[in-house]
């Protein structure tokens, strides 16, 4: 995990020892100093935080409408973009293998709990299906597309996978004696984070949210006027990116975009940028609609927005027609959504 971080925030690699050491330092429970049962959440804060850290926690719903899995995977999908290594706890749970149990009437075993287990996310796999939300009335995100998560595992090794199927996180644990399979229940992620990055994914959705309600009345607006356009539902990328990264990434894709998205990368390509930023692309059918930036160096208790560009004319148009009085009124209310269209006008001047 911090050979990661090392590479990243170029502080010195621990050893294991040395972790166990910082991670235990500050307690005054009683606990040895090799504790047998793991390290608690705290102790694995007071780790991340002798190497300079900012660890973040962040808790998994434990009902309503954002379900456990769908939230680990949005998480896990946007810290990943700047190349964290993401500390998942889970709850193992030995659960009885469908493939094994007798036929039609039998009552399954209740799920027996094996206790709490962390593993280091490094990797994931993303299939080409329809994206789904993480909440019930929130936009569609690509992280929701993520069928695999592959994860250091002291017990099961490197690159080891966690699956999602059947509303179950799959481990690759073998199984028990009795033929139980083990899967897990994410209960929190731990992200080892630069002091600086101070701007959560949680409040970046929220934005991206607001966006969308947005863009789908203006959409719903154009076909109540006998208006054919094809521009929801958008699907969302939303990640984490260094500057650097950001900069390499529209380089790359600079030679294959349209002129007014060159342009628009160009102007951002010469400015003087956050040294991290939420990076939020809209497609709809694979096909480029916009992207905004948030800064994810700014203040929660402020705008963290820092500029947008449209990659298609749907939405050009959109950001054209926002302040028409015939407008939706969902989207002349919001300061936030009429900041994002004026830079995407701004930049189609």
């Amino acid at each position: 995990m911090f050979q990661k971080t090392g590479v990243l925030f170029h502080h010195g690699i621990p050893s294991p020892v040395e972790i166990t050491r910082a991670a235990t330092a500050s307690d005054e429970d009683g606990s040895r100093s090799l504790p047998n049962d793991g390290l608690t959440p705290r102790q694995q804060a007071n780790a991340i935080r002798s190497i300079g850290l900012e660890p973040f926690l962040i808790g998994m719903p434990e009902s309503g409408i954002a379900r456990k899995w769908d939230y680990l995977r949005a998480v896990t999908h946007a810290y990943s973009g700047l190349g964290l290594p993401i500390l998942i706890s889970l709850e193992l749970q030995a659960v009885e293998n469908p493939a094994a149990a007798p036929g039609e009437g039998h009552a399954p075993r209740t799920p027996r709990s094996l206790g709490f287990h962390a593993v280091t996310a490094v990797g994931h796999r993303l299939e080409a299906v329809e994206a789904g939300a993480v909440k019930d009335d929130g936009p569609r995100l690509t992280a929701t597309r993520l069928s695999r998560i592959f994860v250091h595992d002291d017990q099961a090794g490197p690159f080891a996978r966690l699956w999602f199927h059947n509303n179950h996180i799959q481990t690759a644990l073998p199984p028990r004696d009795n033929g139980d399979v083990v899967v897990a229940e994410p209960r929190h992620v731990i992200v080892p984070l630069y002091h600086k990055i101070r701007i959560p994914f949680d409040n970046v959705y929220r934005a991206v949210s607001d966006f969308d309600s947005a863009y789908n009345s203006f959409v719903l607006f154009l076909q109540s006027r006998d208006v054919r356009c094809a521009g929801t539902p958008l699907e969302w990328t939303i990640r984490l990116e260094s500057v650097q990264g950001l900069k390499e990434r529209f380089l790359a894709e600079m030679p294959d975009a349209v002129s007014s998205v060159r342009a628009a990368m160009s102007r951002l390509l010469t400015r003087n940028m956050p040294k991290y930023l939420w990076c939020c692309r809209a497609s709809n059918g694979g096909l480029p609609m916009a992207e905004l930036l948030y800064d994810a160096t700014g203040l929660v208790q402020g705008s963290f927005f820092y500029d947008a560009f449209a990659r298609h004319k749907l939405m050009e148009g959109f950001s054209a027609a926002a302040e028409s009085p015939q407008a939706p009124e969902n989207i002349r209310r919001s300061p936030d959504c009429l900041a994002v269209l004026r830079a995407i006008r701004q930049h189609k001047v």
